[in-house]
């Protein structure tokens, strides 16, 4: 039996590392949230977004489908070894996941604000579009999800200047 081998240049174009790393990470980040007790009856993650930030600064720093790949697969891996996110809120949430990550690697090259702003327009952009797919009223749908995640998308916005800042010094 003879095996198939990929020359290196081909691992390190796939960012096989890097997709491990952010999978895992975007799993790991929301799972030991589900540790924290809820505040007000909502559970921690709904407040803190932990589940966009690996996929966010993988679209940052790396190629579009280390994003991806890590958007997709950690509502997936979290409701398999979880049981959450449930039912409708899983599709839900993978798709602004998918649209978020995809925005914020479209915004990521733009000039001045709209880049420092990126994660926030992304966030907003994704609710939005996610709404008006799965039919509801776009509005009450991102006003209820900012009024919860607001914690959230701050920690974002400090990511995204982070790694601005970082990016600048390299």
């Amino acid at each position: 039996m003879k095996t198939v081998t990929l020359p290196q240049h081909w691992w390190d174009r796939l960012q096989f590392k890097a997709v491990l790393v952010f999978v895992a990470v975007s799993f790991l980040l929301p799972f030991l949230m589900h540790f924290i007790p809820p505040v007000n009856g909502l559970p921690i993650g709904v407040k803190l977004l932990p589940i966009f930030y690996a996929p966010f600064i993988a679209a940052y720093l790396y190629r579009y489908h280390v994003s991806l790949l890590a958007a997709i697969s950690a509502p997936a891996l979290n409701y398999l070894v979880t049981g959450f996110p449930q039912g409708d809120m899983l599709l839900t949430l993978s798709l602004e996941l998918v649209l978020f990550v995809s925005v914020v690697w479209f915004l990521r090259n733009s000039p001045g604000l709209l880049k420092g702003l990126a994660a926030v327009v992304a966030y907003v952009l994704a609710l939005s579009v996610t709404a008006l797919i799965l039919g509801n009223p776009a509005s009450d749908f991102v006003i209820q999800a900012l009024s919860n995640g607001w914690m959230g998308v701050l920690v974002l916005l400090v990511i995204n200047l982070f790694i601005l800042k970082f990016q600048k010094h390299k």
